[in-house]
């Protein structure tokens, strides 16, 4: 059998209590003494002290304690005491409600958690942990064995968020972990609270494009708030983006990543982004169509920077000039049609297309006149077309004994008169451009006109507008906005020569780069 020895307390020499036990609580040592284990001895029977009073409020946390935590109503803080090294402090959500209202654990003054001043905080239910007090360096550190997931951080957001155009915005923060990153941004005046999931690139960096949901409704000046909750569940802190105008001008369009304006009068373009890297498509106005037997108009001039390069602008004000057409030849008396005007954006400049020569009265036969593309030559024993610009246009063709020549087009030459009492010159074909999303030819030459009495016959405009020619009465017109010439007005009577199409610019740049 065991040896047994009962006392109530046990005193040192002088008299002091070292060993008391009193109403069931043993105290070991007197006030002011230091209790020493030995090495390799341990306590068998104690640790966390589980405060049964469940915390419904913030609070400061006492080493060796452990709280259940009820955030069913409201947040809660648990602010950390100063440490000692080896202080222990556990929490656990009693209640399942961290996902409801967030439970943080904040630092004492100076002191870290984890090596970091940051908070702690929990947004996922049933949640739990333990803190050990390591020293001044690391402060509360968390054991690999009860490793708590980390709150990510927002350190910055960089970039641009414009009301009414889409961007791309990159974060850099901590432990965006590797997934299903989920990026929040809210404007409450505006209605505005989405979410966009995205996969970092890194714990530390992810890009974002910016939904329309977002840009269409935010308004211009209005703060929009953005923070991130990584695939743990746990949320950061907030950054705040002040939209920002969108650049202006035209009529707006989107295709995929790109912001297209499209000019069909002359206004202005507004930039608001620096050094902006923009594609454009100038085309000039078309010249208007000669009369009796008339060379078609020649189409204004084609500037495209899919053949040429792009334009890099500064922010600013960019007047926008539309070339309209040139007015078509009313009759013998009133020479060739005239040309169209120049369309201009920035420092590209596209020259108007020549028009149509007209038979005179009196004053000879007329040839077309040079331009973007050339206007076609008039009803003559040789009636030369006009030269087209290089880089903008081609020429227009010549006319014979009772026809004209067809007008220059972007994509081809004016047809030539077949020659005499025959078919008249067609129109040469535009050229096609996808910069609006989808291809769209334009800027084609106008047909030229016959003499029906002699048998001569007119000829259609070229593909992209190009009005066609007649062999009575008065030509077409080129189509609006294409900057197509006008068709020759046929004889007899003294028809009317088309007029030229009014040219057009359009702008485009890609919002993924933004």
């Amino acid at each position: 059998m065991a040896s047994i020895i009962k006392v109530d307390t046990i005193q040192d020499q002088d008299g002091n209590n070292i060993i008391n036990e009193n109403a069931g609580t043993i105290t070991i040592g007197k006030s002011g003494d230091t209790v020493q284990v030995a090495s390799g001895a341990e306590f068998v029977g104690g640790g966390t002290q589980w405060q049964s009073a469940i915390k419904t409020a913030s609070f400061t946390a006492v080493a060796g304690e452990g709280y259940f935590i009820d955030t069913s109503s409201n947040v809660i803080t648990m602010t950390l005491p100063a440490g000692n090294v080896g202080d222990s402090i556990e929490f656990v959500d009693a209640t399942g409600a961290f996902g409801t209202n967030t439970f943080t654990i904040a630092a004492d003054g100076s002191e870290k958690i984890q090596g970091s001043t940051d908070n702690l905080i929990f947004v996922k239910n049933n949640e739990g942990g333990r803190l050990v007090y390591s020293g001044a360096t690391d402060g509360w550190t968390i054991p690999s064995s009860n490793t708590i997931p980390q709150p990510p951080t927002l350190a910055s957001v960089t970039g641009n968020l414009y009301a009414g155009m889409a961007s791309t915005l990159s974060l850099n923060g901590t432990n965006f972990l590797t997934s299903d990153l989920v990026v929040n941004f809210v404007q409450a005046l505006d209605g505005v609270n989405v979410d966009v999931t995205v996969t970092p690139s890194s714990g530390t960096t992810a890009t974002v494009t910016v939904p329309s949901s977002v840009f269409d409704n935010v308004t211009l000046g209005n703060a929009v708030t953005i923070k991130v909750t990584n695939s743990d569940g746990f949320s950061s802190n907030t950054v705040d983006k002040t939209s920002i105008a969108a650049p202006s001008g035209g009529t707006i369009t989107t295709s995929g990543d790109f912001r297209i304006h499209t000019f069909t009068s002359s206004s202005n373009f507004v930039n608001t982004i620096s050094s902006l890297t923009t594609e454009y498509l100038v085309i000039a106005g078309g010249g208007g169509g000669g009369s009796v037997s008339g060379g078609g108009g020649g189409a204004g001039g084609y500037r495209a920077s899919a053949n040429e390069s792009n334009l890099t602008l500064a922010t600013g004000t960019f007047t926008v000039t539309v070339g309209s057409g040139g007015a078509g030849s009313p009759d013998r008396n009133s020479g060739t049609g005239t040309s169209g005007n120049n369309s201009v954006f920035s420092t590209i400049t596209s020259t108007g297309g020549g028009g149509g020569g007209t038979i005179g009265n009196g004053n000879g036969y007329q040839d077309g006149l040079s331009g973007g593309s050339g206007g076609g030559g008039s009803y003559s024993p040789n009636g030369s077309g006009g030269s087209g610009t290089s880089g903008q246009g081609n020429d227009g063709g010549y006319g014979r004994t009772r026809s004209g020549g067809g007008g220059g087009g972007a994509g081809a030459a004016g047809g030539n008169s077949a020659g005499d009492d025959s078919l008249a010159g067609a129109g040469g074909n535009g050229s096609a451009s996808s910069i609006t999303g989808s291809s769209v030819t334009r800027a084609g030459g106008g047909g030229g006109g016959g003499e029906s009495g002699a048998g001569g016959t007119g000829n259609v405009g070229g593909s992209g507008g190009g009005g066609d020619g007649v062999t009575s009465g008065d030509a077409f017109d080129g189509t609006v906005n294409t900057g197509s010439g006008g068709g020759g007005g046929g004889y007899p009577p003294d028809g009317d020569g088309g007029n030229g199409g009014t040219g057009i610019v359009i702008v485009r740049y890609d919002t993924s780069n933004l």
